[in-house]
């Protein structure tokens, strides 16, 4: 709800199914305003996941990204501008790289990357690769 002066504005309304009460606000978009993202659930060896509601302050809107529950442990790369998603397995670490278009859709940057959870090689190279293809 949304008040101006004594009257309110309900600006959006929706029905999600989340395993807890968590509720997080991260830049998800790279626009430097934080965004709602609601626990969705977690997987074996503590990879939660979340809903994800992106704000747009100039017009007072919400808009849902569908798809990002199926991240677990998203994490933006600002100076990149790109998603990370890191699911935990072992003693290694499946990476993949997205990010949020124009149209508030999740384009995928570049498909799984495995490792150890201690070596960067090739989370680093494919970072180098994504921003070549697609630039910040």
């Amino acid at each position: 709800m949304h008040t101006y002066g004594k009257k309110s504005n309900l600006i959006f309304r929706d029905s999600l199914y989340s395993r807890g009460n968590f509720i997080e606000f991260n830049d998800m978009n790279n626009d430097s305003v934080p965004d709602i993202m609601v626990f969705y659930n977690t997987g074996g060896r503590a990879n939660p996941t979340y809903h994800l509601y992106l704000r747009d302050t100039i017009r007072h809107k919400i808009t849902y990204v569908k798809g990002f529950e199926d991240l677990p442990n998203p994490e933006l790369d600002t100076a990149n501008n790109i998603i990370t998603s890191g699911g935990l397995y072992g003693e290694s670490v499946g990476w993949e790289f997205y990010r949020v278009d124009s149209h508030n859709k999740l384009l995928t940057l570049w498909h799984r990357v495995d490792g150890r959870m201690d070596d960067n090689v090739k989370y680093d190279r494919a970072v180098k690769a994504i921003l070549k293809k697609w630039g910040k």
